[in-house]
């Protein structure tokens, strides 16, 4: 992905997890919405998660970068994969 504003990371991962995760449609998720927190995602669905941003942004998550912080909102996760994207 050539585009690493914010807004264009964050949009596809918002929309990615309303749709796998149902349980967060019912809040109104923003980017700083606290999702480990909000018990809408399990274990398996922080796998899927990460099977997901590596794939759709060809990005390779070290074992570094699966820190709860880095998974707590839209915000961190697209941060993450901008930082990811740029080294």
């Amino acid at each position: 992905m050539q585009d690493l504003s914010l807004d264009h990371v964050q949009q596809p991962i918002k929309g990615y997890m309303q749709e796998r995760f149902p349980a967060l449609q019912r809040l109104d998720l923003d980017s700083a919405t606290e999702l480990l927190q909000s018990n809408a995602i399990d274990s398996l669905g922080l796998l899927e998660l990460i099977a997901y941003i590596e794939e759709t942004f060809d990005v390779a998550l070290d074992d570094d970068d699966l820190s709860p912080e880095n998974f707590d909102s839209i915000d961190r996760i697209a941060r993450l994969v901008i930082a990811k994207q740029t080294r």
